[in-house]
């Protein structure tokens, strides 16, 4: 930059027919710097650099009303997850193990009420992961895009995915 001023006073002073010309006619000025060392900025977190700027701390996840939206879009990825994990756990259960699965159930001797909890939780991720994607696949038809419908069919999944997780349990 200050090569351009210095090239823009050569060939405007001249037209001015100045040839003492004050110091005030110059275009560029001269600055002469100082070298000084780095010096590293003192070591503070986030929060105490903050602090020392008079910024507020955010209460961040205090003041944030949970939506319906977000919780099902996090059950169903980690739904999807679980299910992948129980994909996992008994492919490869299949593949060590020396008996066969029904051998291993028939071991476990559970009553009614616990076998009942036992099946609703392990069928839970199966239900909701499957009522979910037939949600997402009307979505994508274009069907229920709005807010109120997104709504709509985020309680009518929960439901659904209830009912089918007690049908699921019971037999």
């Amino acid at each position: 930059m200050s090569v351009v001023c210095r090239l823009a006073s050569r060939r405007v002073t001249p037209q001015l027919i100045f040839y003492n010309k004050p110091d005030y006619l110059t275009l560029s000025r001269h600055v002469t710097l100082k070298a000084v060392p780095y010096k590293p900025p003192p070591e503070q977190d986030h929060d105490e650099h903050n602090l020392k700027l008079g910024r507020p701390q955010s209460p961040h996840l205090s003041i944030y009303a949970i939506q319906l939206t977000s919780t099902l879009s996090i059950t169903h990825r980690m739904t999807g997850g679980v299910l992948a994990g129980y994909a996992f756990l008994l492919g490869g259960g299949a593949l060590v193990l020396p008996d066969q699965i029904s051998h291993y159930v028939d071991a476990i001797q559970l009553g009614s009420a616990s076998l009942f909890t036992a099946k609703f939780i392990l069928a839970f991720p199966f239900s909701y992961h499957f009522c979910n994607g037939i949600r997402h696949l009307i979505w994508d038809l274009g069907k229920f895009l709005n807010l109120q419908g997104v709504y709509t069919t985020g309680y009518a999944m929960l439901g659904s995915a209830v009912v089918m997780n007690i049908v699921l349990s019971a037999m």
